[in-house]
C-alpha cells in the first residue's frame, strides 16, 4: 500500500503544485467543476465500450493504470483492447467521492462492472475500488492516473489470505 500512496504522490507531483487540499477545505477550481462527475463517467464509458479514440481524448500523455500492482501505459491499455475479445462491460458505482484542489482532483468510487448483456455469466461481474485522479490540461481536466483494487467480498477473501498467511 505504501508503493501506491508513493505512486500517486509522483503522479500528483508531476501536475505542477504538490498542495493537496486538507479535507473540509476545498478549493474552487474550474468553472466546469460541477461537471466533474461526468469527466469520470465519460472515462469509464471510454473504457467499458473499449473506445480508444475517446480514451485517448481524456487522458494525458502520461496516463498509468494501476491494477493488481502492475502498471499500465495507454499504449499497453489500447493495445490489450485491440487483441482483445472480451466484451464491452457496464458499470455501476456507489460510495463516490471527488476530493478537489486548484491543480488536482482525486475521484474514489466502489464500482461494479458486469460484461455485455446476453454474454454475461456470474464470472464476468467484478466489484472493485476505483480511484481516479485528474489534473488541468489547457481548459479541461484529463485523467493522470487510475488505480483499480478488488472489493467486497472477493477483496476481503484476497485481502484474509494476504495478511494470515505464514511468513
Amino acid at each position: 500500500m505504501a508503493g501506491v500512496r508513493l505512486l500517486v504522490l509522483l503522479i500528483l507531483s508531476s501536475c505542477g503544485s504538490t498542495t493537496i487540499a486538507r479535507s473540509g477545505s476545498e478549493l474552487p477550481i474550474h468553472p466546469k467543476s460541477e461537471g466533474l462527475d461526468d469527466v469520470v463517467r465519460s472515462f469509464f464509458r471510454a473504457v467499458d465500450e473499449r473506445d480508444a479514440a475517446k480514451f485517448k481524448a481524456l487522458t494525458a500523455n502520461n496516463f498509468s493504470l494501476l491494477e493488481d500492482g502492475r502498471a499500465t501505459s495507454t499504449e499497453s491499455l489500447l493495445g490489450y483492447w485491440e487483441g482483445s475479445t472480451s466484451p464491452t462491460r457496464r458499470r455501476s458505482c456507489e460510495s463516490e467521492t471527488i476530493r478537489r484542489s486548484s491543480n488536482v482532483i482525486v475521484y474514489t468510487g466502489d464500482c461494479t462492472e458486469v460484461a455485455s448483456e446476453g454474454e454475461a455469466k456470474a464470472k464476468d461481474k467484478w466489484q472493485g475500488w476505483n480511484t481516479v485522479v485528474l489534473a488541468p490540461k489547457g481548459n479541461e481536466w484529463v485523467v493522470v492516473f487510475w488505480q483499480w483494487q478488488r472489493s467486497g467480498i472477493a477483496g476481503e477473501r484476497i485481502r484474509c489470505l494476504l495478511y494470515t498467511s505464514p511468513s
